[in-house]
Formats: structure tokens, C-alpha cells, sequence
């Protein structure tokens, strides 16, 4: 620092320092440090390349962030993973991006993932999903739609969990903070302005909206057997639901359901503008030879016909007994994502009646039998006036271990139709 010292004949009078004295006194503070301004040692450190950096906000995969945060809703059952994961991860990175239009094409309104049950299909894009997007965009607005208000309330304490979890506070506590004044089960704000509401499919949603509105099982498997509840829940969708997107350039709506009905919400959109849906359907049991592309890794995932899609979860002996359980109209909606129309075309669902005990006469006596073969369920229509007696005599003789039902419905003379099999004889 230089002190320069000035003559005593240039000091000022006193008259001129009782002057000074009288006015107030301005202290500037000074903008740099003992080093001269001038001083190219002062303008290197403050040069952007030598300033010190800020750390970064810790931001990990969609893929990470749940493995990590796994523990905190199950803290007894590990996570087990599996490559279909991967694939939903894919897809939903780019809707966090705003990426997912751009990618998939711009006249899409959403994406369906058909999936079957209990393959982690509700926790990764209703819970997980979410909660991950606002650490990096938390002014994101969010709306969550069930067949049931109590399910779709659950997944909401869910991801309230996690937020207000020590390890999330941790890493992300500084992006935002839960409001005090909206923050209940099932509605939740931000201090971004970022939102989550929950609500159920047929309950309230007016003046509520979204950047990205997810419904998770929009009806349930009881609910698919009446027409009058699909009809409901369609109805619902199409005139209610829609229109509660904030922003149709770019929000994105996304239906996670197992197939349970022809006519169900994804067969619903399907036939209606299945040109404006991006649709991964996941079959249990690959039917046939198929290829899979991740929009984000580019990689494909080829499954051969007969694959199983989670062996670890949904094993062959598993699904077997789901099959015999279910039954094969449940099985091909559930978890093969094929919903096959709940009659068939030659004996129709409406012709079938039951009874406690088998009346005195009757017209027709269907036996159908499953064989552990690859023929499949043969039936045999015995075109006679069988009495209770007659119809309890009737036995079989087979080879292999085959189970059976007996059923009289009165169908009209046109279904009259004989089967045979070989293997398969009345005695």
C-alpha cells in the first residue's frame, strides 16, 4: 500500500477543517482487496476460470435414484431388478427432459405400458418417477388417478415418504421445501409452485390439472366384467380427464394398466386414435419372436418366443398355477396382455346356466377335459336326452392326468356340434 504524506504548507486551515467537519461523514466500502485494481494478480483471481466452482447438485439416473431409494419403503425386501425396468426408466427420462414428443412423435398425446401385475410397474412410474423429477425440475405439476381414491391416496403418502426421508432432505433438501399451507395426504405443494394431487376415477378433479397426469390402474378386474362400469370409466376419461392437461404441447398423459377386458381404458384409446399412443405392451409369456428398443440407450432387447419376461419374479412354475387358478380368460388379459372376448364363438357365456344338483332331464351334456398336451382342452357334445343317472355314469378312459367339469347349457339346435379326440373315449 502507498502512503503519500503531503507539506505541512499544503495542510488546509482550520476554517476549512471546521468546514469539513460539519459534514457527514461517507463511508464507501471498498470492491477489492489491499492489491491495487490495476494489479494483474487481483484480475487473475477473478477471472471466471479461477473462481472457486460450486459443487453440483447431486443428480443420478432414474435407475440409481430408485435402487437407492428402495430402502426406505422396503426396508426388509431387497430390490430385484430387471430389464423391462430399464425400458420404463428409458421412457420416462424423456418425459422428465421434455424429450418424450420430440423422440416419439409430436402428435402423441401419451404412452400406455401394459405390464403385468406385481412387476413393480406402480412403484417405479407413480412413486419413484415423480419424487426423482422434482429434484431436478421441482415447479413440475403432477396428477395421479386410481380406480380407487384409497389406492391412489397410498401411493401419495408414498412418495411423501421418501421426500421428507433423511436421505432426500440430504442431497436435495436446498431444491425445495414442502408448503405448510397445502400439504395433506392427498394434495401437496411446493415452494417452487410444484404440485402432486391424487384423486380417483371417479371422484372430484375439477379445477386440477397437470403437466403430466398418470393413471395406474384405472379399473379394477371387477369392475372389467360389467359394461357398465367400463363404459363409466371411459366416459370419465374421455370427458373429464383429458382436458386436465396444463399444457397439451407438452404434457404427456401415461395409463399403467394389466390388460383386463377387450373394451377396458387401453382397448378404450387403442380403437378410438391408437395413432396418437405410444404403446409397450409386456406380455408374461412371449408369444412370439419380438425385438424391444430403448429410446434413450439405443440398445434392443430381443425376446424369443416362450421367454419369460421376469424369470426371478414371475417363474414358469408360478405362472402355471396362475393359469390353472385364473383361469385362461383372466391369464391371457392379466399377464399376457391379450384379452380374449369372455365367450367363445361356439358356446356363448349367456347360454350357460348352473346348478346345485343336476336337474331330471335336460338336452345336451358337455364334458370338457384339459390334457397335458399340446391339444389343448377338447370337448365333447353328446347329442342325446341324458338323465341325472345316465349323465353321473359317464366316465373316461385317459391317458395322463387330465381334469374335467360337467356343464348343461341350453344352447340352440345350430351349436349342436361333435368333437372327438384321439385318447379321449366314453366308455
Amino acid at each position: 500500500m502507498k502512503i503519500s504524506l503531503k507539506k505541512k504548507s499544503e495542510w488546509p486551515s482550520a476554517s476549512a477543517r471546521k468546514k469539513s467537519h460539519d459534514k457527514p461523514l461517507i463511508v464507501q466500502q471498498a470492491s477489492h482487496s489491499l492489491a491495487p485494481a490495476d494489479d494483474p494478480a487481483d484480475q487473475n483471481a477473478n477471472s471466471p476460470g479461477n473462481q472457486e466452482q460450486q459443487p453440483q447438485a447431486y443428480a443420478p439416473a432414474l435407475r440409481e435414484f430408485v435402487k437407492e431409494a428402495w430402502q426406505i419403503l422396503e426396508p426388509v425386501s431387497p430390490l430385484v431388478w430387471n430389464w423391462h425396468l430399464d425400458l420404463i426408466c428409458d421412457y420416462l427420462t424423456l418425459i422428465r427432459d421434455n424429450n418424450f414428443k420430440k423422440k416419439c412423435g409430436e402428435e402423441l398425446e401419451g404412452i400406455i405400458f401394459n405390464v403385468p401385475p406385481r412387476t413393480m410397474k406402480s412403484l417405479l412410474i407413480s412413486v419413484f418417477f415423480p419424487i426423482w423429477v422434482w429434484t431436478t425440475d421441482p415447479s413440475r405439476r403432477f396428477m395421479f388417478v386410481s380406480y380407487s381414491e384409497k389406492l391412489s391416496t397410498q401411493h401419495s403418502v408414498y412418495r411423501r415418504n421418501v421426500i421428507e426421508s433423511g436421505w432426500y432432505q440430504r442431497h436435495w433438501g436446498s431444491v425445495f421445501s414442502l408448503s405448510r399451507d397445502q400439504n395433506v395426504k392427498s394434495h401437496y405443494e411446493n415452494s417452487r409452485r410444484g404440485t402432486m394431487f391424487s384423486t380417483g376415477m371417479q371422484a372430484t378433479a375439477t379445477g386440477m390439472g397437470g403437466d403430466v397426469l398418470i393413471f395406474d390402474d384405472p379399473l379394477n378386474p371387477e369392475q372389467a366384467i360389467s359394461q357398465v362400469e367400463r363404459e363409466a370409466v371411459n366416459l370419465r376419461f374421455d370427458t373429464t380427464f383429458r382436458s386436465r392437461i396444463n399444457d397439451p404441447v407438452t404434457g404427456v398423459k401415461i395409463i399403467i394398466m394389466q390388460r383386463l377386458h377387450e373394451q377396458d381404458l387401453t382397448g378404450h384409446v387403442l380403437a378410438r386414435d391408437s395413432n396418437r399412443w405410444k404403446h409397450v405392451s409386456l406380455s408374461a409369456i412371449a408369444e412370439k419372436d419380438e425385438s424391444l428398443k430403448f429410446p434413450v440407450s439405443k440398445k434392443r432387447r430381443r425376446r424369443r418366443a416362450g421367454e419369460l419376461l421376469w424369470p426371478k419374479r414371475l417363474p414358469q412354475s408360478f405362472l402355471s398355477s396362475q393359469r390353472i387358478g385364473m383361469g385362461s380368460w383372466a391369464f391371457s388379459g392379466q399377464y399376457q396382455q391379450s384379452p380374449a372376448p369372455l365367450d367363445g364363438g361356439i358356446i356363448r357365456r349367456q347360454w350357460m346356466r348352473f346348478y346345485r344338483q343336476l336337474p331330471e332331464s335336460f338336452e345336451f351334456m358337455v364334458q370338457s377335459w384339459t390334457a397335458p398336451s399340446r391339444a389343448g382342452v377338447t370337448m365333447i357334445l353328446l347329442p342325446a336326452r341324458f338323465g341325472r343317472a345316465l349323465a353321473e355314469s359317464i366316465t373316461c378312459s385317459l391317458t395322463g392326468r387330465m381334469t374335467g367339469s360337467i356343464l348343461a347349457p341350453p344352447w340352440p339346435p345350430s351349436r349342436r356340434v361333435m368333437e372327438n379326440s384321439p385318447g379321449l373315449t366314453p366308455s
